[in-house]
């Protein structure tokens, strides 16, 4: 994780690593039979789309 941070920005780096439970949670459904709750799959929506956010608006600063 420290070379993550030390390769980008910490808003964009700290949010894909927050995604690691996005990733659980799905791989968890696929894995096992078992349903994600709407207010699960609403919070991975709201997450992934905040990552997408934030890295369109660090490209935007740099260029």
């Amino acid at each position: 994780m420290s070379k993550a941070f030390e390769k980008g920005t910490a808003s964009i780096t700290s949010t894909i690593i927050a995604m690691n439970t996005v990733i659980v949670v799905i791989a968890t459904s696929l894995l096992f039979p078992q349903s994600i709750p709407l207010t699960n799959w609403i919070g991975i929506i709201i997450i992934i789309l905040a990552a997408c956010i934030i890295s369109i608006n660090q490209t935007k600063r740099h260029t």
